[in-house]
């Protein structure tokens, strides 16, 4: 019973800190905010007005829409 007492309280700072850990990862995913009239985004990419996407045989290129936000166009 001793044994078992003492491994738990060993195994309790270990168990607490692996948790923080994963909470703080999140927190940073989370915290990644899009602003669509600065940037064209493909796989969590950034990528400027007139940048070219090459995805197989097919061009895209990040262009501006009427409404000032920035998309991806099929060429």
């Amino acid at each position: 019973m001793i044994k078992y007492i003492f491994s738990v309280l060993l195994l309790a700072p270990v168990i607490t800190i692996a948790s923080e850990a994963s909470t703080v990862e999140v927190n940073k995913k989370q915290a990644k905010t899009y602003d669509s009239t600065k940037f064209c985004y493909y796989a969590d990419k950034e990528f400027s007005e007139g940048a070219k996407h090459y995805i197989g045989d097919v061009v895209q290129r990040c262009v501006r829409r009427d409404d000032n936000i920035l998309v991806w166009k099929t060429l």
